[in-house]
């Protein structure tokens, strides 16, 4: 019959067609997680950077005598004015 050979090349078109798509988003969610874990990465390091910058701020902080503390503190805020 006629009608079947088509349908049969409909039915083989439309499974091509889904295993295409269903290898293009497996590629894409691969990616997608590799990419996740590198901006992980690179949060974590901003993170240790600023925790250190931090601690060294809070040691200077710590070493200052009151009056020189807020004399820092209203310098602080009249440069963010």
């Amino acid at each position: 019959m006629p009608g079947t050979d088509i349908l049969v090349q409909i039915v083989l078109g439309l499974s091509v067609i889904g295993a295409v798509l269903g290898v293009l988003r497996w590629s894409w969610n691969s990616r997608k997680r590799e990419g996740g874990n590198e901006e992980k990465a690179a949060a974590l390091e901003r993170a240790e950077v600023d925790a250190s910058q931090r601690e060294e701020i809070a040691r200077e902080e710590e070493a200052q005598s009151h009056e020189e503390w807020k004399a820092a503190g209203a310098r602080r805020r009249e440069r963010k004015r």
